[in-house]
């Protein structure tokens, strides 16, 4: 499994999930928003990477109802990511607000996505 590391703090290296094809959708994502977004959402993840938690329900929480899926959001914007053995922060979804909300199928993706990177791994280190 690859990503690409935006910060790395004393309890997680936190990045974009990178595809097998080398693409980053959530990266490509993240990149297409304006500077403030990026900017907003960066000062979360480093405090992620540096404290383990943001502090604000409004920019960084668990998604009721999901099986570990974390979601980051600045106004329309939502990343949803998850946590991997080696003290990783995955972000492997994206979703443009479309209403209140988040789609369920995109949380179980998220889910889906999360459960083959730990399958991958156990089968790497077995």
């Amino acid at each position: 499994m690859r990503m690409h590391v935006v910060a790395t703090g004393a309890f997680f290296s936190v990045g974009f999930l990178v595809l097998n094809d080398g693409s980053s959708p959530t990266w490509s994502a993240f990149q297409s928003l304006g500077r403030a977004e990026q900017a907003a959402l960066h000062v979360a993840i480093k405090k992620l990477a540096e404290s383990g938690r943001i502090g604000s329900q409004q920019r960084f929480k668990k998604l009721e109802g999901s099986d570990g899926i974390w979601e980051f959001k600045k106004h329309q914007h939502r990343f949803l990511g998850f946590t991997l053995p080696g003290k990783r922060f995955v972000i492997a979804q994206y979703q443009k607000k479309q209403g209140d909300k988040i789609k369920p199928s995109l949380v179980q993706e998220a889910e889906a996505t999360r459960d083959r990177l730990l399958k991958e791994a156990k089968e790497a280190r077995a």
